[in-house]
């Protein structure tokens, strides 16, 4: 028996958590109080309307199954499960950071806390002891990038 133990493999099953927890979240962003596209219209000056959110949202749900679908093929994309762990993370926190500076119930919120951080930070961690430093640390670069594309396509669309 070794004392020491292998890093865990970092892709699996457990990576469906991904979508099914997006639709949750998009759930709650749509239906939630005024919905986070009218609360983002009153916070942000962002006019985006209900089918521009549903479409962005649509889009990036497909781009993320397809992705899980690589990830799970390819070894060489599994530095993308960092990316993913680190933009679910970044938008639970800015949920959470929206609702405490407008004193306002940002929509996503208990779904961003309660689900995305957690599996945010828990693919971090997974991630940070499977995969090689550079592979890492790129992926969670790409995770600030993506999430910033997000955020300025759900600014500037309307």
């Amino acid at each position: 028996m070794s004392l020491t133990s292998a890093p865990p493999a970092v892709a699996g099953k457990w990576l469906w958590l991904f979508p099914a927890t997006y639709l949750v979240h998009l759930t709650e962003e749509y239906w939630g109080g005024e919905g986070f596209y009218r609360w983002l219209a009153r916070f942000a000056g962002s006019g985006l309307t209900a089918a521009q959110f549903l479409s962005i949202n649509a889009v990036f749900m497909i781009v993320m199954i397809a992705s899980m679908l690589v990830i799970l093929r390819r070894p060489a994309w599994h530095w993308l499960l960092s990316g993913y762990g680190t933009l679910v993370v970044i938008n639970g926190s800015l949920h959470l950071i929206g609702t405490v500076v407008t004193a306002s119930y940002s929509p996503g919120l208990v779904s961003g806390v309660l689900l995305w951080i957690p599996l945010g930070l828990y693919t971090l961690r997974r991630s940070r002891r499977a995969l090689p430093p550079v592979e890492f640390w790129f992926g969670f670069s790409a995770g600030i990038v993506m999430h910033a594309a997000v955020s300025l396509v759900a600014l500037t669309i309307g």
